[in-house]
Parts: structure tokens; sequence; C-alpha cells
């Protein structure tokens, strides 16, 4: 073949081929089952700048779309992560009593006031004695985190003494919650946060083992009337911030690390900074 014919034909490839850049990540646009009130703390502080920050770190890549309501049911997030209902979700492991044994330890009373200590602390013990158990290992958990501790919420009836706690129903978020409540010799009624309104209202409850910000987050201070403070809490709460494995697979390895790097610890040391000023 000769050399000009060769240039030719290197030529015409050159001019049909197509002009392509470097590969660009897919935008992903990932839906969460939203179950909190609008403007509770935990949602409108956190979670939603969190959002902004997840789309902030991957150049706009990765976006997070509230659901008009909640996928499924709020004891049933979990789930509703491990079947693609949802792509982003708010857990609570203790709305299944006995399915997540583990992080019943994270939950026992008297572990302390102070958010600020115990959120990254929580956080670091999953990561280091739950997480390498596969604990959760059919979503992909972000953040993992105790709350505000929890004390006993009451629509009427000043306390004076342990005794006139007794037979009195009230709402319990997990197990940790309801042995207390037990030891009380009051009824442990097994409820996510979401129904103690409607609850509460109706005289079905007479009360809860609720974190005072919650209490005001759910409008329930009108509801109840009586609130005793326990040094140390009740109970606490292990929650969790978790993708599907399904919605994670969708964003690049690059976009994937951008959002660990805004999860995690530093998270969940920013959300004790905020809880500790609610």
């Amino acid at each position: 073949m000769s050399r000009k014919l060769l240039s030719g034909i290197l030529l015409a490839a050159m001019v049909s081929a197509p002009l392509t850049g470097p590969a660009q990540a897919e935008s992903v646009t990932l839906r969460y089952s939203q179950w909190l009130p609008a403007t509770y703390p935990l949602q409108a502080e956190i979670i939603d700048p969190w959002f902004e920050e997840i789309a902030r770190v991957t150049e706009g890549r990765v976006t997070v779309v509230a659901t008009p309501k909640v996928v499924g049911t709020v004891a049933g997030q979990y789930d509703v992560l491990v079947d693609g209902l949802a792509d982003v979700a708010l857990v609570v492991p203790g709305y299944t009593p006995g399915r997540f044994p583990l992080t019943e330890g994270l939950e026992l009373p008297f572990l302390g006031d102070d958010p600020r200590v115990s959120m990254p602390v929580s956080y670091r013990t999953y990561k280091t004695y739950l997480e390498p158990t596969g604990l959760f290992k059919e979503i992909v958990p972000l953040a993992v985190f105790t709350g505000n501790p929890a004390h006993i919420a009451l629509r009427s009836g000043e306390v004076t003494a342990l005794s006139d706690l007794a037979g009195k129903k009230l709402r319990s978020p997990q197990q940790a919650a309801s042995a207390s409540i037990e030891l009380l010799d009051a009824v442990p009624v097994s409820k996510p946060m979401s129904e103690v309104y409607e609850l509460a209202s109706s005289g079905a409850i007479d009360g809860g083992i609720i974190p005072p910000d919650t209490l005001l987050g759910f409008k329930l201070a009108g509801t109840m009337k009586e609130y005793l403070l326990v040094p140390g809490g009740i109970v606490n709460t292990v929650n969790m911030l978790a993708f599907s494995r399904e919605g994670w697979d969708r964003i690049s390895p690059e976009d994937q690390a951008a959002i660990r790097e805004v999860s995690g610890l530093p998270l969940v040391t920013k959300m004790g900074e905020i809880y500790a000023r609610s």
C-alpha cells in the first residue's frame, strides 16, 4: 500500500470518527422516604443540609429528592431500602424489636446527657464493634447514631414516687425502653414516634419515653403536660441514615467517595452540636 493511500485512509478515519471527551459520570436522582416533620430539627437542620452537601461535593451529579409522604411504614424503612422501594431513608432499628439486638447496647439507660459526646461515641462504637459483624449489610449505612436521651412524658398526673407510674401505658421506642417501663410496673406500648400524637390525643396511651426535642418537634407539648427528667436518660435510640444497595450502586465510585467524606463521623459530630442546642 502506498504511503499516500495510507495517509488518505487515516485522514478519512479521523474525519469520520466522533469527537468525544473524557467519560462523564451519569447524573443520579435518589428518592428519600421522608417521615419526619419538615420542621423537625433532625430533618431541617441536619438531613436537608446533608442532601445539599451531597449535591455540592458531587458537583450536582447526585441529588436527593424527598417523596411526598413516607414510602411503606415508618417501622419498615429498613425493608423499604432492602427492596429498593426508596433510595435513602432514616431507619430506626428499634422499631422492629428483636431484629437487630446488637444495637441495644447503645440504647441502655443512663448513658449520658451530652449529645456532643454520646453521638460521636455511638458512631465509633458502631464502626468498631458492630459493622464488622455484618450488621445492616443489606443496605449502605452512612451515619449510625443515637439522639438525645429520652425521659418520661405524661398526659397528666404528677409523679412523686415510682409507684405513681404503675399501670400506666407508656409508648416505647425499642426493647431497652420496654424493659425499663416494665421495671416501673408500667405497660410498654411499642409504636413509632409518628403515631404518638394520635395515641396520646385519644387517650390510648398515658405517656411515653420521649426525648425533649422530639416532644417539641412532633408538637406534643400541649398533649404531654408532665415531663419527668432522669439524669442520663431512661434510654437512647439508635438511628441510621442509609442508602439502598441499588441506589448506591448507581453512583460512580468517585462520587461515592465524596459522599462518604461528608457523612459518617463528620456528619454525626455536627449532629451532636446541633442536638446540644435544641
